[in-house]
């Protein structure tokens, strides 16, 4: 019997065994992490976010795996999806979800979405969506009108 498996009895055609919650595989040795979102930013259209990770990744080698956003309501090309190298990490780490070789936000409609994970071997802690407010912080950037000056006699001990 496999660890992932809820018995040990398999199914007599195709000989896949009865996974427990959240394994999937015809051995049962693939986690397939599926996590519900609901997106309710201020307004009504789309909002960029970025998919930031905690995880253990205990193989010893890199592990490329995806993610997937899907609009519960299956709107027709709502979903989105990256691929993700998952970094040797024996201990807990963060990881930006990349989009072309850099972090490329997710854009989400209001509404509930569905997040799949797919990497084997990995070990999810958590995900974060981060709005694109807080990552870009428009609030905290200060309008500088004029220029400093640099002053070679100024004194450094001035107060």
């Amino acid at each position: 019997m496999s660890v992932g498996a809820v018995d040990m009895s398999c199914d007599e055609t195709s000989g896949q065994c009865r996974c427990r919650d959240n394994v999937v595989g015809t051995s049962v040795q693939r986690s397939q992490v599926r996590v519900t979102v609901h997106v309710d930013p201020r307004g009504s259209g789309p909002h960029l976010f970025r998919l930031v990770l905690r995880f253990i990744n205990p193989s010893g080698a890199g592990v490329t795996g995806s993610i997937r956003a899907a609009d519960n309501r299956g709107a027709a090309g709502s979903d989105q999806s990256r691929e993700v190298i998952f970094p040797e990490s024996p201990s807990p780490s963060f990881l930006t979800v990349p989009g072309e070789g850099f972090a490329q936000p997710f854009e989400l409609t209001p509404g509930k979405w569905i997040v799949h994970l797919r990497a084997e071997g990995i070990l999810l802690d958590y995900l974060v969506l981060l709005p694109q407010d807080y990552y870009e912080a428009p609030l905290l950037r200060e309008q500088i009108t004029q220029p400093c000056t640099y002053s070679p006699t100024a004194s450094r001990d001035a107060k």
